[in-house]
């Protein structure tokens, strides 16, 4: 985490109240506010936080993912982040791999007066450490097409000295739709068949493979990611899953844990209109983590003038 980063999370952290906006485009990263709710009913570290959920998907019918250029995609996050900063938060968490990976050419991001942190970064880590605990491993990343294209986590890796021929990468083109409406269906389950048999074209190893979901989406199918890959390369599993790294990264990082009990409130605001099967499936998905995010995405505010 930058060192300017850091200093603005050390000043968050005197604050009794706090305004914490979660990004995502979609509903993938309700898993990571999920956790953090449920995190700070047990570790408290304010004595009211407010957690808002904004779903920025752009358009119905079209993602960040089909519009035809990165400046395209990158004007329109530019505007969700305006609409975001709106409600005058104190931590923006960008829970969104394609959202991060674009999130340096928004003219936000250059100035910006509030803490933002990306899910990229929690990846990397997350990787990095993987890799250095299992020398002989090769790591699998997946992720959308745009942020298999850009490329940013292999390159962050390499920095960090691990050989290149150590990364193997996979897009998964329209799984994260697919997710949203069932994370267990059969559509699913044939999207991420058809990808894993061509992500296993590229690996030889008959060591143990690491795989990092690099899309918060991805979580939610955990399994039939790991359970396909076993089946087609016969070799141990090691799944990495950046969505918890995020949603932890609070209290690991010093704060200290000085309050009796905390006041929780969460909210949830999409742009787009979200369906009842979107609804059930993803309440369903996180109402054993945290029953008050789920009930925020059942009695979500819709506003299309988001962004």
């Amino acid at each position: 985490m930058h060192k300017t980063i850091k200093n603005k999370i050390a000043a968050l952290r005197k604050k009794e109240r706090v305004l914490i906006a979660v990004l995502d485009s979609g509903l993938g990263g309700l898993s990571i506010c999920a956790e953090l709710e449920a995190v700070l009913q047990v570790k408290p570290l304010f004595k009211q936080v407010s957690l808002i959920y904004f779903n920025v998907w752009p358009e119905p019918g079209r993602g960040y993912n089909s519009f035809d250029s990165v400046s395209a995609r990158v004007g329109v996050f530019e505007r969700a982040l305006k609409g975001v900063k709106a409600y005058g938060p104190d931590l923006i968490m960008i829970a969104c791999n394609t959202l991060s990976v674009i999130y340096n050419r928004a003219p936000f991001s250059r100035h910006a007066d509030i803490p933002v942190v990306d899910i990229v970064d929690f990846g990397v880590d997350l990787i990095h450490a993987g890799l250095m605990e299992n020398p002989e491993s090769p790591v699998l990343i997946l992720g959308t097409r745009t942020t298999i294209s850009a490329n940013v986590h292999q390159k962050k890796l390499v920095h960090m000295g691990v050989d290149a021929h150590r990364i193997a990468v996979q897009a998964c083109h329209g799984v994260a739709t697919e997710i949203e409406k069932d994370p267990l269906g059969e559509t699913v389950q044939t999207l991420i068949a058809a990808y894993m048999h061509e992500a296993a074209q590229k690996l030889n190893s008959r060591t143990t493979l690491l795989v990092a979901l690099c899309c918060t989406h991805f979580a939610y199918s955990k399994g039939v990611f790991r359970d396909t890959l076993r089946n087609l390369l016969s070799v141990d599993i090691v799944m990495l899953n950046p969505n918890t790294a995020m949603s932890r990264f609070l209290f690991e990082t010093g704060c200290p844990n000085a309050v009796s009990s905390i006041g929780v409130q969460v909210k949830l605001v999409s742009k787009i209109y979200l369906t009842p099967m979107k609804i059930e499936s993803m309440s369903r998905a996180i109402r054993n983590i945290s029953p008050r995010t789920a009930d925020a995405l059942v009695n979500y505010t819709y506003q299309p003038d988001l962004f």
